[in-house]
C-alpha cells in the first residue's frame, strides 16, 4: 500500500474508533479527508483504480470506486470492482490460519489431515515413515 493511502487508512480508522456505537455519525468531513488524500496517493503512485469501503459491524456504512478498474477498456472503478491480488492471497491465507492457531481452533503442529483428510502428498516413502 502506497504510504498516502495507508495515511488515508490509519485517518479513516482511528476516527471511526472513538465513534461511540448508539451515537449516529455523520462522517462526511471524515470521508473527503479520506478520498483527498486516495485520490492524491493514486495519482502519486500511479495507481490507475481503486475501491473502498467502510463496514461497521457486518453493515456498509459507505463504499465508492476511483479512477479506472480496466485502463485500455476505459471501464470505471466501482465499489464492486473485483481486482486481481496476486500473491497477497498468501498474506491472507497466512493471517487467517495464524489467528485460527491463536484461537485453538487449528493446531499448527498437528498433521494437516487432521482437519484436511482429502490432502495427500506425492511421497516415495512407505505410509508412516518419516
Amino acid at each position: 500500500m502506497c504510504p498516502l493511502a495507508a495515511r488515508a487508512v490509519t485517518a479513516l480508522a482511528l476516527a471511526i474508533a472513538f465513534i461511540p456505537a448508539a451515537q449516529a455519525f455523520d462522517f462526511a468531513p471524515i470521508r473527503q479527508g479520506v478520498v483527498e488524500l486516495l485520490e492524491a496517493g493514486m495519482k502519486e503512485e500511479e495507481i490507475p483504480g481503486a475501491s473502498i469501503a467502510l463496514v461497521d459491524d457486518q453493515r456498509i456504512l459507505w463504499a465508492e470506486g476511483f479512477g479506472l478498474a480496466d485502463k485500455t477498456r476505459g471501464e470505471r472503478a466501482r465499489a464492486e470492482t473485483v481486482y486481481p491480488i496476486g500473491t497477497l492471497s498468501q498474506l491472507l491465507t497466512a493471517t487467517a490460519v495464524l489467528q485460527l492457531a491463536e484461537k485453538g481452533t487449528i493446531d499448527l503442529d498437528g498433521p494437516i489431515a487432521d482437519k484436511l483428510p482429502e490432502f495427500s502428498i506425492k511421497t516415495r516413502f512407505a505410509p508412516g515413515a518419516p
